[in-house]
């Protein structure tokens, strides 16, 4: 009896062979780490400068620029994939047919997207916070060119629909630093035009490059384009009861040095154009200090009309917080993002890292990878298809980071294996090298692929997973595949 004990204590040491296979494909082994995926309320009431935020641009569209049609559901479908800051587009619509009141729209001005009410989108902003009552705060970029009864219904929409949702501030409130995500927990904020006098005019061309580059593009396609078309006003005015309700108040950019003398929830919009041209002139460093204390928010350039992405890498590297994404386009860049917003339990808040609150400059942290492909287990069809022909997978690594003002990006594949999407397994032998300039902001994606036997046909996506290099772990660990959705369900549910 003595021995069998002394042998049951020592197996009590030990794992079977199907325990530690399940615990390496487990979620615990998982190459994000697990800390830096949880949920972390305790760094949650800094300022709202000192995180990066999850942002959507266009986010009514549910595809092309020019010609697409505009969703109220693409709202939702943001929040829930981890949305905390949405664009609204608003223009004059029509009147309502039995009141006569004004009835604000939200289009893309200038093209030929479908219209959406705005009144429709609010209400659904109000469904998802009373289902998430403890959601962080959800930025409204409010893109405002409607005339003076216009602003003033959208105020009065706001005030009735979202009622103690919306977050109306007061004068102390704009004063000294931002409020922290936990402060505004639940509620809905606006970003807009505060004007110290809100009747006065206001220069309203934050995106006006963005807005040319379109018209241009639109009129060489239609043909229809008119001076009227081009000549939108440069100075509207600002209704004071939409005024009173707004947090951040957009302003043109000047210069670093005044920009940093103004109230910190006086903020800037940039075009991707605009973000390298400020990075090229050696302008980081004043760029990072000015983000420490306020928001800028980046967008992607006119010429995109295709809803593609630019990469979100040098933008997040200059400490700007709303790095604005087409999120109807499942892209590399969109999947860059979802990595980078994995941390912290997806709440759409991740704080910067210390290298981005620094008072001095500082050179950021270099390192090296080495990375080898060992196997995979369950891989689905493209689509998540339950028939077809088995796949020939292979995997696409892709390092996306920048240095000195300038993106870096570099990518090597594995061979692919025939017909096995099951267990496939990788050449042991080959291991595959990457120097990383800025450890800090730097995401490595990694990207299953089908490869087609066929002249005309691309290879197919199949699944995919990016980590930021400040969230690996080292070791042998497993890599949970995500759909182009950033969801794990149904055919992904093991891959």
């Amino acid at each position: 009896d003595v021995s069998n004990k002394i042998e049951e204590k020592e197996r009590e040491k030990y794992i079977s062979r199907e325990q530690f296979e399940a615990y390496l494909l487990s979620r615990d082994n998982d190459l994000f780490n697990p800390k830096r995926e949880r949920y972390n309320k305790s760094g949650m009431s800094k300022p709202l400068s000192e995180y990066w935020i999850s942002s959507s641009h266009n986010t009514y569209l549910t595809g092309h620029q020019l010609t697409g049609i505009s969703g109220v559901e693409m709202y939702s479908k943001a929040l829930y994939r981890g949305c905390r800051c949405l664009e609204l587009d608003i223009w004059d619509g029509g009147r309502d047919e039995f009141t006569g009141s004004p009835v604000p729209i939200v289009y893309h001005g200038h093209t030929m997207t479908s219209k959406i009410l705005f009144e429709d989108i609010i209400t659904a902003l109000r469904t998802f916070v009373l289902l998430h009552p403890k959601t962080y705060p959800i930025v409204l970029s409010l893109e405002n060119h409607c005339s003076m009864p216009y602003q003033q219904a959208m105020a009065s929409q706001l005030r009735t629909i979202l009622g103690n949702l919306l977050y109306i501030p007061d004068k102390i409130s704009l004063q000294g630093p931002l409020p922290s995500p936990l402060q505004l927990r639940g509620k809905v904020v606006l970003k807009g035009r505060r004007p110290d006098d809100a009747g006065d005019d206001y220069d309203t061309e934050e995106e006006a490059e963005d807005d040319d580059q379109l018209t241009d593009i639109m009129s060489v396609k239609t043909d229809k384009a008119t001076p009227s078309d081009r000549a939108s006003p440069k100075y509207v005015k600002i209704a004071p009861e939409l005024a009173r309700l707004t947090l951040f108040h957009g302003t043109k950019f000047s210069s670093w040095a005044k920009s940093s003398q103004a109230p910190n929830h006086h903020m800037h919009s940039f075009s991707e154009t605009r973000v390298s041209t400020l990075c090229k002139r050696k302008q980081s460093h004043h760029w990072i200090k000015y983000n420490q204390t306020h928001i800028s928010r980046t967008f992607p350039s006119g010429k995109r009309i295709d809803s593609s992405n630019y990469s979100p890498i040098l933008a997040w590297s200059v400490g700007c917080q709303m790095v604005a994404l087409n999120t109807q386009t499942p892209d590399e860049a969109l999947r860059v993002n979802d990595g980078r917003f994995r941390e912290n339990g997806s709440v759409g808040y991740v704080l910067k890292p210390s290298l981005l609150m620094m008072k001095v400059e500082t050179e950021a942290r270099t390192t090296h990878l080495e990375i080898q492909i060992l196997s995979g287990s369950c891989l689905p069809k493209p689509g998540g298809l339950s028939d077809g022909d088995c796949v020939n997978p292979y995997v696409k690594m892709s390092l996306f980071d920048c240095h000195d003002g300038r993106e870096m990006y570099s990518t090597q594949s594995t061979n692919h294996v025939t017909n096995n999407g099951f267990a496939p397994i990788w050449n042991f032998n080959d291991s595959y090298h990457f120097d990383v300039r800025n450890s800090a902001v730097a995401v490595m994606q990694f990207t299953v692929m089908n490869k087609v036997v066929s002249l005309t046909k691309d290879d197919e996506f199949i699944a995919s997973a990016s980590v930021p290099i400040a969230c690996m772990r080292q070791g042998i660990r497993s890599v949970q595949l995500f759909d182009e959705n950033m969801t794990r369900s149904g055919a992904f549910d093991f891959a």
